[in-house]
C-alpha cells in the first residue's frame, strides 16, 4: 500500500469515529434530561371569580382568576384587581412675569 492509501484510510476511520461520537445515546439522554419539562395543560372554568393582578412582559393586567393568569403565562403580583397607576401631580407654577418695555 502506498502512503496515500494509508493516510486516506486513517482519515476515513477518524471521520467515522467522530460521527459515531456525536450521536451517542448517553449524550441524547443527557440533553433530554437537561431540557425543561413542559407544564401540563390547564383547563380553567368560568365559575371562579377571584380576580388577581398579574404581570406579562412588564405590564400589569387583571385576570378573572389565578388559573386564567397562569394559563396566559403571567406572574401573579397580588390578589384582587390591579390598582390603576397613580397620576402624576403637576407642580403648581406661578405665572411668569414678563418685564415690560417702556416705549
Amino acid at each position: 500500500m502506498s502512503l496515500k492509501h494509508i493516510a486516506f484510510s486513517a482519515l476515513i476511520v477518524a471521520l467515522a469515529a467522530g460521527v459515531a461520537g456525536w450521536s451517542t445515546p448517553s449524550e441524547a439522554k443527557h440533553k433530554m434530561a437537561a431540557a425543561p419539562k413542559p407544564e401540563p395543560l390547564r383547563f380553567c372554568t368560568g365559575f371562579e371569580d377571584k380576580p388577581v393582578c398579574g404581570m406579562i412582559n412588564g405590564a400589569r393586567q387583571t385576570f378573572g382568576s389565578e388559573c386564567w393568569a397562569k394559563q396566559q403565562g403571567a406572574k401573579i403580583m397580588a390578589q384582587g384587581a390591579c390598582k390603576p397607576p397613580k397620576a402624576h401631580k403637576m407642580a403648581a407654577k406661578k405665572p411668569m412675569k414678563m418685564p415690560m418695555k417702556k416705549m
